[in-house]
């Protein structure tokens, strides 16, 4: 109900008690009207955006990072991650299993790089696992880990095979030509719903202490 006016009146006038109880009557639906659909209103802010589902920071090394249980109530996941592996080298990879499949041919991905002014690119089909990130290794510049976003998009449908796609930073030296970049789009030739992520770093290594992996739900 519209917003009632206060009647119009002059000095001596008497403001009725009808006039009084129409203006409460309509004021007070009025007041309780607004605040309904001001709660409306943060009930449908607090149902969309990006929510933390778990985070794992390594007190220990670790040769694997399982993500699992995930719940099926978002429409997309956004896996961050910021880590660096203890295999002897600068550089590596990281593996990615989805709902711990490594059935054979499961997996393709595709990369692109770009260090300094060089490009390079290659895709890879009819794998037991995913290379999901580039990932500073035991050479690299000290305390410098590789960061990466992963965007799942749809992980909880069931129509289509379910796809990653990884923004990926990494430097390995103090000085030019030290930085990498690099894309990578990958694909499970599954269309089940994922539950389950695990991380593998490369040939038996270990995730050192301190790397960090959080895992995200977008409303």
């Amino acid at each position: 109900m519209a917003y009632s006016e206060v009647p119009s009146v002059s000095t001596g006038d008497l403001w009725t008690a009808a006039n009084h109880n129409t203006y409460l009557r309509d004021n007070l639906i009025d007041h309780e009207t607004r605040i309904l659909a001001n709660a409306a209103s943060i009930t449908t802010l607090q149902g969309t955006g990006t929510f933390l589902i778990e985070e794992q920071i390594l007190s220990t090394t670790s040769n694997l990072v399982t993500i699992d249980n995930i719940p099926q109530t978002y429409r997309n996941l956004n896996l961050i991650c910021d880590a660096r592996i203890d295999l002897a080298g600068s550089a590596s990879v990281v593996k990615l299993l989805l709902n711990n499949d490594e059935t054979n041919n499961a997996y393709g991905w595709q990369y692109i790089q770009a260090n300094n002014a060089g490009i390079s690119a290659d895709d890879y089909f009819g794998y037991e696992y995913m290379e999901i990130m580039k990932i500073t290794a035991s050479t690299a510049l000290a305390n410098s880990s590789a960061y990466a976003n992963i965007f799942i998009p749809n992980y909880a449908g069931t129509v289509f095979n379910k796809k990653t796609f990884t923004m990926n930073g990494l430097t390995l030296t103090s000085t030019e030509g030290g930085f990498y970049l690099a894309s990578f789009a990958g694909n499970w030739f599954n269309a089940s719903a994922i539950n389950r992520i695990d991380l593998i770093p490369w040939s038996n290594s270990n995730f050192i202490t301190g790397s960090t992996f959080s895992l995200y739900g977008i409303v």
